[in-house]
């Protein structure tokens, strides 16, 4: 389960997760949770962030996702 914080997404039990919503995109799927959507770092140490906006050159791009049925 995962859960926004300040510094970033972190792991955490289900009674503390955020909901996520998973929105359709060209590229895949996006999360997005109170307005941030999950980003990623683009160089150094690679690790999930919610952003609510990207700015060009700060080093993070937006999350995409496949999703399978199971």
């Amino acid at each position: 389960y995962l859960q926004r914080v300040t510094t970033g997404v972190k792991l955490v039990q289900e009674g503390d997760a955020h909901i996520w919503v998973a929105q359709s995109h060209t590229k895949g799927a996006s999360f997005t949770t109170s307005g941030a959507s999950m980003v990623y770092n683009t160089s150094g140490k690679a690790w999930l962030y919610a952003e609510e906006s990207i700015l060009p050159n700060f080093g993070r791009d937006f999350a995409f996702w496949t999703l399978d049925k199971v």
